[in-house]
């Protein structure tokens, strides 16, 4: 996408911009709310005690004579205070069924979720994996509500709240967070009726330091499932495992996040106006496969459907850009960085390229069409074309929690083993403006590899 017209706010510069971007990034959402297909038995839920159990299923047609059974089968709710339950009808006034009191099919650990919940509450500093504990399920009827309050936890290990709502019909039961007098309100209601024909469950979790309200509702049966959200040791799965479709609720962050975006682009004293690149370096952690960095498990193309929080959202707001945005694999050599489609085969030994010229560079260029980033550290002086176009780059992409190595014997009498690091980014093709004389097309590789060296 090729972008002009006024660059805005003459007094502001490219850095000021770049900076505006890298802060709308860095902005961190205290919560987050999707939709997650389920098979229709997961939407099943059992209630009652042992000598009179109940079934119901939990989808947009049910009959609201079940639902209401649900509800009188229901006690009144109660919230925290001081770690107190605390009846109060004017505060709170819905059903509520202790976790000895119903079963229900879905389990998000089972799922996807917790997956995209962590990715999109947790940046990568702590990113451990999570579990998920059920505490209650409450059902709120015609003129069911609730006031504002926080959750009281238990211990300090529960960091979040995670609500499951079920796609029974209602109008109203809008959920409203809060946070330091900054509120945010989610339509639950209506996104599942724009979803009436699909099983599915949509989900909010909210950090323990936001508060929440349901405003009341004024027809139907509101369905949800309350757990807390702990950090817990258990191990994370790999790329390839089961991806279940989801639908992610825009973060509080992208509409600054995409002007900021626009504004960079749209300055005429940009140095994209020649054309290049914008390069994201991603700020989640991801499950790579540690064996071998070009294992299957480690396909950049299983990633992009995976990426979680901001990076989600920024390859989200380039494609929206009509830019062309994909991930890549960038090999840190000795002599030079280089940028390549896919994450590589590292050669375990010494090739004959290495050999002749004292470098991979050689290799990686004309093995998997790869080019060099930046400048050359050391050693021979490359022709321009092997060069990867300017990369302005918003975050860097040298996170160490991304970072694979690939193995290699080098050495002669005594063989040493040393390490190739490998990044993963984004990085989004910016074409030049049509007044401007920005590079042109690759050419094609027709020479030998004795012709990519200046002379």
């Amino acid at each position: 996408m090729t972008f002009g017209g006024s660059s805005g706010d003459a007094t502001t510069s490219v850095d000021d911009q770049v900076e505006a971007l890298q802060n709308a990034i860095a902005a961190s959402s205290p919560f987050c709310h999707g939709c997650l297909d389920v098979w229709p038995h997961e939407l099943t839920l059992y209630y009652g005690d042992d000598e009179n159990i109940r079934r119901i299923e939990l989808s947009y047609g049910r009959m609201e004579e079940e639902l209401r059974r649900l509800f009188d089968a229901s006690e009144p709710a109660t919230f925290k205070r001081d770690s107190q339950d605390v009846l109060d009808e004017t505060l709170m006034k819905a059903g509520k069924l202790h976790i000895f009191d119903f079963a229900n099919k879905f389990d998000p650990t089972a799922s996807r979720m917790l997956s995209l919940i962590r990715g999109e509450l947790l940046e990568s500093g702590r990113e451990e994996p999570i579990s998920a504990e059920l505490r209650e399920l409450n059902v709120y009827g015609p003129g069911s509500f609730s006031k504002s309050y926080k959750e009281t936890q238990r211990n300090e290990d529960c960091f979040a709240t995670l609500v499951l709502i079920y796609p029974t019909k209602h109008e109203g039961g809008e959920l409203v967070l809060d946070r330091d007098g900054e509120q945010w309100v989610i339509d639950i209601a209506n996104a599942i009726s724009h979803s009436a024909e699909s099983n599915n469950i949509h989900y909010v979790a909210f950090l323990n330091d936001v508060a929440h309200e349901i405003l009341p509702i004024r027809s139907g049966y509101r369905v949800a499932v309350t757990y807390e959200l702990f950090f817990t040791p258990d191990p994370d799965v790999t790329l390839n495992a089961e991806c279940r479709t989801a639908s992610r609720g825009s973060p509080p962050n992208k509409k600054t996040m995409e002007a900021a975006l626009q504004a960079l682009l749209r300055n005429a004293d940009s140095p994209l106006n020649n054309g290049g690149y914008l390069g994201f370096g991603l700020r989640h952690r991801y499950p790579f496969s540690g064996l071998k960095p070009w294992d299957l498990d480690n396909d950049l193309e299983l990633l992009q459907d995976r990426l979680k929080g901001c990076d989600a959202t920024i390859l989200q707001i380039c494609e929206d850009l009509e830019l062309d945005v994909s991930l890549k694999a960038i090999v840190k050599l000795p002599e030079a960085d280089v940028i390549i489609d896919y994450i590589p085969s590292v050669p375990e030994v010494i090739t004959r390229e290495e050999q002749k010229y004292g470098s991979l560079v050689p290799y990686f260029i004309w093995s998997d069409g790869g080019r060099i980033l930046g400048e050359v550290r050391q050693g021979a002086r490359y022709k321009e074309k092997w060069y990867m176009e300017p990369v302005t780059w918003i975050t860097p992409y040298t996170n160490e929690a991304n970072v694979l190595k690939a193995p290699r014997a080098l050495g002669g009498d005594e063989v040493s083993l040393h390490w190739v690091p490998i990044h993963i980014c984004l990085l989004a093709k910016i074409r030049a403006r049509e007044n401007g004389n920005g590079p042109g097309a690759i050419a094609g590789d027709t020479e030998s590899q004795d012709d990519m060296f200046v002379k």
